[in-house]
């Protein structure tokens, strides 16, 4: 969801806002530098422009704040700041637009705590109060809207496992001509959110049911197919695999698994070499080698002890 496509489409939309122009400089020196310094300021420079805009309404165009808004948080998320607290104010906005649920859309996916960590700010349920009950395909996660609606209702404690067991695409979906390979990483959805339910803290001992363990089985084969055909076929939707690789590896001891894991991750982010709180692969890193030592940490825990927000899709 959040790409450098994402930052292009939206900072065109609204280059000529004074903090977009600021937050697009700071992208551009994380996406270079990492959070050096430099970058560092320029986000909160940003931020701060922002924010005393969005309080003096100086701007009324809605759809170039929440343009705005959405960038802010995909350059704060990479900067390691929190941002999910902006959700409320940017779900405000949208509401107030001549044609709401595009932005209603896009704000519920980034609103869906089963692939939040670190979060510290409530959820607002968008997708299941706003955006449930709809058939096709939403254009901004890529993933059916009846599996959204099961993750949404995972979200609030629903008891989905044997929901999401039997779920099927809709055949009006899979009658459309589909990527390649896309049945499978919306499975890979399907059993990554069944292991979420049973296992919500994501540890390997959470993990009792022989059911459980044939699921993550599965869900590695897939995903391990899944990225070795994007590689051969040069897809562009190779990041559709994180969400459910995150699970994967969250929950397996398997050291040759957890180094695949590891190998994408560095693909997918080649610029976040170094070590940074905001690294999904520095945090990841440092949970195996946590539990190495046979401490008793969790990804959501260890996001919140290094003060980072961040959503894994």
């Amino acid at each position: 969801m959040w790409d450098n496509q994402f930052v292009k489409t939206y900072g065109s939309l609204c280059f000529t806002y004074p903090p977009v122009r600021e937050a697009i400089v700071a992208f551009e020196l994380l996406e270079q530098f990492g959070s050096s310094p430099v970058a560092l300021a320029r986000v909160s420079s940003a931020l701060g422009i922002f924010q005393s805009r969005l309080r003096g309404s100086v701007e009324t165009n809605n759809d170039i704040l929440l343009a705005a808004g959405f960038l802010m948080c995909h350059v704060a998320m990479k900067a390691g700041y929190k941002w999910t607290g902006h959700l409320k104010g940017l779900l405000s906005i949208a509401l107030a637009c001549q044609d709401p649920q595009p932005n209603i859309d896009r704000l519920a996916g980034l609103d869906m705590d089963i692939w939040l960590i670190g979060r510290s700010s409530d959820s607002l349920y968008v997708w299941s109060t706003m955006c449930s009950g709809r058939s096709g395909i939403d254009s901004n996660t890529n993933l059916p809207r009846t599996l959204l609606d099961l993750l949404a209702s995972a979200v609030s404690g629903a008891d989905i496992f044997r929901r999401l067991e039997a779920w099927q695409p809709d055949d009006s979906i899979v009658r459309t001509i589909l990527p390649s390979c896309t049945l499978e990483i919306w499975h890979a959805y399907r059993l990554a959110a069944q292991l979420w339910v049973s296992a919500p803290q994501l540890h390997p001992s959470q993990l009792q049911d022989s059911t459980h363990t044939h699921i993550l089985d599965r869900l590695w084969q897939v995903v391990e197919g899944y990225w070795l055909h994007c590689k051969r076929t040069l897809s562009e939707n190779q990041r559709q695999v994180i969400w459910p690789i995150i699970v994967a590896s969250c929950l397996t001891e398997e050291d040759t698994r957890r180094a695949f894991a590891e190998d994408v991750l560095s693909e997918l982010f080649p610029s976040e070499a170094a070590f940074c709180p905001s690294n999904l692969k520095s945090l990841m890193q440092e949970l195996w080698s946590r539990r190495r030592q046979g401490r008793y940490t969790t990804l959501d825990s260890l996001a919140r002890e290094w003060k980072v927000e961040l959503g894994i899709w």
